[in-house]
């Protein structure tokens, strides 16, 4: 009989508010997610849906500009996260769980060579000679696919393109052979072309070494064959989740449904216009009433905004939150 694993990753019933003089933002509401060891789980949705704050209240980094209320909790390989103090927290960052962020131009330190950038994670927890951390870099590099890692390996961050910039990112992140990865947004800098290549690494490495990964992307179309799973996340709230060949072949929530029309075809009919979601995210000043989506949506109910849509299971393994689901729908 096969013996079913925790989930390296369990986020449960979590929702952050972060509160400013001028007033509070409500970021994220009753966001729950499980990812297993060597995982690949995409988290979805447009700018200001709550991606980037998701993963990095996983990592244990909190804004520095406003004070940050947690509620829920964070589980990694059945310990909870949010109760332990900064120190602990920060020992797991870079070494079990480590970030890739989104601007590779500022990301990396300007003034400090790449190898030293390279080997951080693994120089805090080890002595190194100068000779180990430098063959430690160039490996990283080679591995990353940068040309030259010999040479390359002295040079500052300025001395790299966008897309080897990124690179070295990578590097950095799997230096310490974390766990769990946590991807933000990795190619929003990126040209197109670079993009893709950016992303079948990160999976290649994923394969490779063992990692679990959590995704962070506002294109729906990436995650296809690099996520096994995927979450879509509006308003802070989360509005679907499964497999991510159903979720992207058999959406059952209008708004994944939106992002999907949104994505540019190069096949199939010609169209003059490319569809767009109508309208913008609500305001997050106060928590949302009902579906978020609701005023954005072409076949809200009466009860959307104002009744709270739970999570109903559509398919195996497959959940939205939608009061209009209509047959797909079983309690």
């Amino acid at each position: 009989m096969t013996q079913v694993l925790p989930p390296l990753l369990r986020v449960e019933n979590l929702s952050v508010q972060y509160t400013k003089p001028t007033g509070t933002t409500y970021v994220l509401e009753d966001v729950s997610l499980t990812v297993r060891a060597g995982e690949s789980l995409g988290i979805v949705g447009e700018s200001g849906s709550g991606k980037s704050v998701l993963a990095r209240m996983i990592l244990g980094v909190e804004s520095a500009r406003a004070a940050a209320s947690v509620q829920g909790a964070i589980y990694f390989d059945n310990r909870e996260l949010t109760g332990l103090a900064a120190r602990e927290r920060a020992g797991l960052a870079g070494v079990d769980i480590a970030m890739i962020f989104q601007d590779p131009m500022t990301s990396l330190n300007p003034v400090v060579r790449v190898r030293r950038q390279l080997m951080e994670s693994v120089s805090n927890r080890q002595r190194l000679s100068r000779k180990a951390e430098r063959e430690g870099a160039v490996e990283l590099l080679r591995a990353v696919g940068v040309p030259d890692p010999e040479r390359r390996v002295d040079a500052y961050p300025a001395e790299f393109s966008g897309g080897m910039r990124q690179r070295v990112g990578i590097a950095a992140a799997i230096a310490g052979k974390p766990r769990l990865l946590l991807a933000d947004e990795p190619t929003t800098a990126l040209d197109v072309t670079i993009q893709r290549k950016v992303l079948d690494l990160l999976d290649g490495l994923r394969r490779d070494l063992g990692m679990s990964m959590l995704l962070v992307t506002h294109d729906l179309g990436l995650l296809t064959g690099r996520a096994e799973r995927t979450a879509v996340l509006y308003a802070g709230r989360m509005m679907e989740t499964g497999p991510t060949v159903s979720v992207t072949t058999t959406p059952a929530h209008p708004y994944t449904r939106g992002l999907l029309d949104s994505i540019p075809r190069v096949s199939g009919p010609w169209r003059r216009e490319l569809p767009t979601i109508a309208g913008s995210l609500p305001s997050m000043a106060a928590p949302r009433v009902g579906c978020p989506f609701a005023p954005r949506c072409p076949i809200a109910l009466p009860r959307c905004s104002n009744e709270r849509p739970p999570m109903t299971t559509v398919a195996f393994g497959h959940e939205a939150a939608c009061w209009n689901l209509g047959e797909k729908g079983t309690s």
